[in-house]
């Protein structure tokens, strides 16, 4: 199957930007108490300044009586504020997690049968399970720093400007710097969350080998093998998570030494200043109570780099199984119940990249109520041959037809409806005995014929049990 091209950061988000203003009342509110909370951390760093002026002046003014009510109020708008901005996020984030397995179950569940030949069932397990919770950092986490620090960060930076403006030039001048470190660190990050991302479709790929094949794993004694096949796996796993995480780190340890050196120039100048008479005690407590806070959501800012890789290469994974091309019914012919005549014509199949066909120039004709037995040696064709009726393959050349009619040409929903199929190793889904048995378009049939299916199966006198 053709892989879907890879999308660019830019369409990623425009994509979960899609599935979120589904739920635009969640979002609207989210994003609104979002703002509002980020407001306040500024208005703290702007009330340091009457606060110091007001109470430590020769005679105190109305103002400062009122400064204390003021901060509580702040304070409670803020906390307010941040709970209907935690609620509305979480809600909004399980809602977009939610539309996307679901969308995704029912894009595989549609899927050709040569993707599941393409694609170790542990890499689709793990971008069901795994990667759609890895989105919700891009899509939501990401955007939530980003909006509330990207609003403190420029509040704080207008107070700044405010108070004193030179001192504030010493902070814009290392902002450059910080971009080109964030910039180079972005690169790496990004190469890491993706190493990671398949490492653990590797290891949940080795987890599910071990559990569905663990009796010919005991028959042959395998055990340490994939013992050591499970540890090279989580070893991957750990190496591409401490780079991740290194990485990271060292970034916003760079980052912050470039702030703390800001501070140092900022305080020096400062006292300079302050000496001079050209700032007042409430000026210098304001910048720097301003300049402090500033250190958290920047060092937020920087760290968010790794989520912020780490959920794009999980999103990709996503849309690059939502964008596969599902199975297509071409044909038209629909029956209520056929006949039972199967013709093979001439078939001859050969898997992809093989060299030699599987089935070679068969031809089979089965009457309706004969009972036929297909043997050969393992790897033959018999288990090919076979699944050419419900077309989970289709020939190279030849024709496989179901009362005259080519397979090619049948409605593909109409045509499996005709086909039952029992395996050799039974397969139980996690639900009622009554809906195993009448599963899938079955599950309206009556009681009376339920309880007929499982008495020819041999299986009444256990289930009554």
């Amino acid at each position: 199957m053709t892989e879907p091209a890879a999308l660019s950061t830019g369409a990623l988000y425009k994509r979960l930007l899609a599935y979120s203003l589904k739920y635009w009342p969640l979002l609207a509110v989210s994003l609104l108490t979002l703002v509002l909370s980020a407001v306040t951390e500024p208005l703290f760093a702007a009330l340091m300044k009457p606060l110091i002026d007001e109470n430590f002046a020769a005679q105190r003014s109305q103002t400062a009586q009122w400064l204390p009510l003021m901060i509580m109020g702040l304070f409670v708008v803020r906390g307010v504020a941040g709970y209907a901005n935690e609620y509305c996020s979480a809600k909004l984030s399980g809602l977009v997690v939610q539309d996307l397995r679901s969308e995704m179950i029912g894009r595989i569940l549609r899927f050709p049968n040569a993707y599941f030949v393409e694609q170790p069932s542990g890499n689709v397990i793990s971008t069901v399970s795994t990667n759609v919770d890895a989105v919700t950092e891009a899509g939501f986490n990401i955007i939530t720093v980003l909006i509330r620090d990207g609003a403190i960060v420029i509040g704080l930076m207008a107070i700044l400007l405010y108070t004193n403006w030179q001192l504030t030039l010493i902070c814009f001048a290392i902002l450059p710097l910080i971009a080109i470190g964030i910039t180079i660190a972005s690169k790496r990050l990004n190469k890491y969350a993706h190493s990671a991302q398949f490492s653990h479709a590797d290891l949940v790929q080795s987890i599910s080998e071990v559990i569905n094949a663990q009796k010919i794993i005991k028959i042959y004694g395998a055990q340490q093998v994939e013992t050591d096949r499970f540890q090279k796996s989580a070893e991957e796993i750990l190496s591409s998570r401490v780079k991740l995480v290194s990485t990271s780190a060292a970034n916003s340890a760079i980052v912050q030494w470039m702030l703390a050196g800001a501070v140092a120039l900022v305080v020096y100048f400062a006292g300079r200043m302050a000496g001079d008479q050209a700032m007042t005690a409430g000026d210098f407590a304001s910048f720097m109570t301003a300049m402090m806070m500033l250190l958290t959501p920047v060092k937020r800012l920087t760290n968010i780099n790794q989520q912020l890789q780490k959920g794009l290469a999980a999103a990709d994974n996503v849309f690059r199984v939502i964008d596969q091309v599902a199975e297509v019914s071409t044909g038209t012919h629909q029956a209520e119940r056929a006949k039972g005549l199967i013709e093979f014509k001439s078939v001859c199949l050969t898997y992809p990249g093989a060299e030699t066909p599987t089935l070679r120039s068969i031809d089979l004709t089965i009457q309706p109520g004969q009972t036929v037995g297909i043997v050969g040696v393992s790897g033959g064709g018999k288990s090919t041959l076979i699944n050419l009726l419900p077309r989970f393959l289709d020939p190279t050349t030849g024709q496989v037809c179901l009362d005259g009619v080519n397979l090619n040409d049948w409605d593909l929903k109409s045509l499996r409806r005709q086909i039952a199929i029992v395996t050799q190793e039974s397969h139980l889904l996690n639900d009622t005995v009554r809906n195993n048995i009448a599963y899938g378009e079955m599950r309206g049939t009556p009681e009376n014929q339920i309880l007929e299916a499982a008495r020819m199966a041999n299986a009444l006198h256990f289930i009554e049990k």
